[in-house]
């Protein structure tokens, strides 16, 4: 594929990710009008935000299947086309019910991303794909501050279920975009053991695949720290506005502001990272997991000494070297999963990768408002965090010492199918 065309795709994805987290994130804007509209309770509405997590976990490694095994830029097409549907569906919602059901089901969806990583690592060679991860995670972000600017404009003049009409066409456009536009790339083409032929085998995913995907050391171990670290991620997106508003004391209006600048710090922050990641990895083949490493402890540190700030101006600053630093590890883990899983395998094991995840997602929000009940808001973020992050540090440092022979052992089979594609290539000689 040529090099503007890969470029291309990646625009075409991170437009995807762009408007559907732009969608996925309305809700938190929009929970006062559909609370007052479908006079509901704070649980009843909590119910609707469980509902989505819960479908999208159970449908991670699904998702993750099916897209080693059959056209990956088809599902994702679907899973667009699914988000379109249901959100025009929960728009049209006549109750409560209805409306529950209907956003619960947005959850098929949110968890379609394994596949789109798995394709851009085909566009992308492995010394590149920290860029190309960290530009996607960046989009998580930028689909955050654009989800606000809906709501409060679309939403606030026009009503939440027309807010939701335009994300949910959106999401139907873009459906259609990647079916005619986005070609699904040959698995492993851009390996550099294969990247000069010009067709190669394609392997679909086996058992054994499945197996290597649920016992390779390095994988187990950064499982586990993602469930830590989005304990400590889901923490800060859940709480850190009431904290402002409520502990820090700033008005409304500042501390959207506030939150928008340091949104945009982080999308900064991703994509240095996977830079900076890509830059390291060319050098040193553990220098992603490495730069994670330092990233989680100077996190922990740095969330700390934050939220202890004492006063605002200090506070401001601290929030503003903490949102550059702490997203830089992101992109470089998922790219470490690319690092050492076969081609075929890719989408479930970063669907595992994710699974893991939306636990921790799931679990934190409570555990603060627990320790917020007992301590306070600011002690619950920065112990939740802080302890999270230094866990998740640990277990990134310890993968760091098995990642080169998980790497080997990828680059062997890479050289071993190089050489069946070029036997192939002489007989057809």
């Amino acid at each position: 594929m040529g090099r503007r065309y890969r470029w291309l795709v990646l625009a075409i994805f991170m437009s995807f990710v762009i408007f559907h987290y732009a969608d996925k994130l309305m809700i938190s804007f929009l929970t006062p009008a559909i609370m007052n509209e479908f006079e509901i309770t704070y649980t009843e509405m909590g119910m609707v935000l469980t509902g989505s997590l819960i479908v999208a976990s159970i449908l991670y490694p699904i998702w993750g299947y099916l897209y080693d095994k059959y056209s990956r830029t088809k599902l994702i097409s679907l899973a667009s086309f699914i988000w379109g549907l249901t959100t025009w569906i929960s728009a049209l919602a006549k109750n409560f019910f209805n409306f529950l059901v209907s956003r619960s089901a947005t959850g098929i969806d949110d968890s379609c991303y394994p596949g789109i990583y798995s394709v851009v690592s085909d566009y992308f060679k492995p010394a590149e794909r920290g860029r190309a991860m960290g530009l996607l995670y960046a989009s998580n972000v930028t689909g955050t501050i654009l989800g606000s600017i809906i709501s409060l404009y679309v939403g606030s003049l026009y009503g939440w279920r027309n807010a939701y009409f335009l994300t949910g066409s959106i999401g139907v456009i873009i459906a259609l975009t990647i079916y005619v536009l986005v070609k699904d790339p040959q698995r492993g083409i851009s390996e550099p053991e294969l990247e000069s032929f010009d067709k190669i085998t394609q392997y679909r995913i086996s058992k054994e695949n499945i197996i290597n995907v649920l016992k390779k050391r390095t994988l187990l171990l950064l499982y586990i720290q993602c469930f830590s670290a989005m304990f400590a991620w889901q923490v800060i997106i859940f709480w850190m506005f009431s904290y402002l508003v409520n502990v820090r004391g700033y008005p409304n209006d500042e501390a959207t502001f506030l939150m928008i600048v340091l949104m945009i710090l982080m999308t900064i922050g991703y994509i240095s990272g996977g830079t900076l990641g890509d830059f390291l990895f060319k050098r040193y083949r553990r220098g992603r997991l490495l730069l994670s490493t330092i990233i989680v402890f100077a996190s922990a540190i740095l969330i700390t000494l934050t939220i202890y700030a004492p006063s605002n101006d200090v506070f401001q600053i601290m929030a503003v070297i903490t949102a550059s630093v702490i997203p830089m590890a992101s992109a470089n883990v998922i790219a470490t999963i690319n690092d050492i899983t076969e081609p075929e395998a890719r989408s479930l094991a970063i669907s595992i990768h994710e699974f893991f995840g939306n636990v921790g997602s799931s679990m934190s929000p409570l555990a603060a408002g627990i320790i917020a009940d007992m301590y306070g808001l600011g002690i619950a973020i920065a112990s939740i965090s802080s302890l999270a992050w230094v866990i998740c540090g640990i277990f990134l440092f310890i993968a760091s010492i098995f990642v080169v022979k998980d790497m080997d052992k990828l680059r062997s089979l890479m050289r071993e199918r190089a050489m069946i594609e070029k036997r192939k290539v002489e007989v057809e000689k």
